[in-house]
């Protein structure tokens, strides 16, 4: 990696865009001609590939990268709900080591980002319609309209 930006206060549950530089760095060309970036929230700043964090997005990339060249993509990623605190959010390119390489440690990037719960939704009833009468065993329709006057998007089914 030579760049990774991605705003340094998150909000839980909801979605952030990252932007990303990979650079091939080595002397040769990738040996293969696809790989995945991908994106962790972990606590360790000791993070390492293999290890476990809390998985927020990944993208593939297709096609080779000549020695010096770059690309530069995005990726939208989901924070999961209920985390809060001081993170790090590591990006991870060629995280599941597909492509040889001389060097393995410049493939994670660290970001600092402090991840806060946001105040959540209110949900509110507003209406309910039915009929005013109905007979037993008859196929009854409802209809509901619900407001959220919260700030935030409502989250989960």
């Amino acid at each position: 990696f030579t760049e990774v930006d991605v705003p340094s206060n998150l909000l839980s549950g909801q979605t952030v865009k990252a932007r990303f530089k990979v650079e091939n760095q080595g002397q040769g060309v990738t040996g293969k001609d696809q790989w995945q970036v991908a994106f962790y929230l972990t606590s360790s700043p000791n993070f390492r590939i293999g290890q476990f964090g809390n998985f927020v997005g990944a993208k593939t990339r297709k096609g080779v990268l000549q020695p010096g060249a770059s690309y530069t993509d995005s990726l939208d990623l989901q924070i999961s709900p209920f985390l809060s605190g001081n993170l790090y959010l590591v990006a991870v390119v060629d995280n599941q080591t597909q492509v040889y390489e001389s060097d393995e440690d410049n493939n994670i990037f660290f970001n600092n980002v402090l991840l806060t719960i946001p105040p959540p939704s209110d949900l509110v009833v507003k209406a309910v319609t039915a009929p005013d009468s109905v007979k037993l065993g008859e196929l009854v329709t409802v209809g509901y309209t619900v407001l959220n006057q919260g700030v935030n998007p409502a989250v989960g089914r």
